[in-house]
């Protein structure tokens, strides 16, 4: 089972995470029919089995030899493959897909214009890009918020002046999940949008005019023409019923219960263990000394009766000397 060790998205998180990370796949199904796509740095294996339900055939690349093992075990299926590499050097071949994605990796490696370079090289032509990384200033600097996992975050404009260096068509789009109540006119207009934002510190509510401010950018990006992007869209999960949630941490406790059984019963089997064989050890090193004793004994019997040889034969030889005098 693959360890959740905080930096990749797993298929049981809920909350804004799991909403901002299921939208972006979801977004990107429309562009995948039929295609041979991409998915770079597909960790979980989550989001390339997503697209391997219109896309014609997917590889994802993940630098973890744990993720793409997990992958290929959990979403086996024909028309989809999982391969350990990196976003800087992706064991693909030149122009062989139509359309790459690429959802909040960029932050996580130093070597972006490598990464890019590897992307524009991999697609065809006209083949597209969807990126997305944070927009440093409302994701680290507004907040206060440092992720321990990204290692180098772009503001808006240098994520702006990246893409448009390798793909001369790019298109962005702005995404942030919300607990909130919406309400629009029929035809809203993204400019003219109020928002409220209460902060659970102070109490306070702040107000902003125009554009909702983004935790994440989005990239369309093509060196061909670029294909009709969405407008708005959301995604959203039904909230369980109170009841469902405490049934599901009724369920999470038992499984809790019983890893803690079955590790106590372990760490018994294994102190067990260690008595006998600290016992074995024991008796091993009694029968060592006793043996040790044993040989020393031997060896001492043995070089006495040599002597006792030793002095016979030379009694021998004086008692014959004496003889040949007389």
């Amino acid at each position: 089972m693959l360890k959740d060790n905080g930096e990749r998205f797993m298929p049981d998180w809920k909350g804004d995470t799991e909403l901002e990370h299921l939208h972006r796949y979801q977004l990107a199904l429309d562009f995948v029919d039929g295609k041979r796509v991409l998915d770079v740095a597909s960790g979980e294996g989550y989001g390339s089995a997503i697209l391997a339900t219109r896309a014609s055939h997917v590889v994802g690349v993940d630098l973890s030899h744990d993720a793409v093992e997990h992958a290929r075990e959990r979403y086996a299926q024909p028309n989809l493959e999982f391969r350990e590499g990196s976003a800087a050097a992706i064991p693909l071949e030149r122009s062989s897909v139509d359309v790459v994605v690429s959802f909040e990796t960029l932050e996580h490696l130093p070597q972006h214009e490598e990464m890019l370079a590897e992307l524009a090289r991999v697609l065809k032509p006209d083949g597209l890009l969807l990126l997305s990384t944070p927009d440093k200033h409302y994701y680290t600097d507004a907040r206060r918020h440092e992720n321990p996992f990204h290692v180098k975050e772009l503001y808006r404009e240098e994520f702006r002046a990246l893409v448009t260096r390798y793909f001369p068509n790019v298109e962005f789009h702005f995404q942030r999940a919300m607990h909130a109540s919406i309400i629009t006119r029929e035809q809203p207009s993204l400019d003219e949008g109020t928002s409220y934002t209460r902060d659970d510190f102070t109490n306070k509510v702040v107000i902003e005019k125009g554009q909702i401010t983004p935790l994440y950018l989005i990239a369309f990006a093509s060196r061909g023409p670029l294909p009709k992007t969405p407008g708005p869209s959301t995604y959203e999960t039904n909230p369980p019923a109170y009841g469902v949630v405490e049934q599901d941490l009724r369920v999470k406790l038992q499984n809790l219960e019983r890893d803690h059984q079955q590790a106590v019963a372990a760490l018994e089997r294994t102190m067990r263990e260690a008595v006998l064989a600290e016992r074995d050890h024991r008796r091993t090193a009694v029968e060592l000394w006793e043996l040790r004793k044993w040989l020393e004994a031997a060896a001492e019997e043995h070089n006495k009766r040599g002597l006792e040889s030793l002095l016979s034969g030379a009694r021998e030889l004086l008692a014959k000397g004496r003889g040949g005098r007389r």
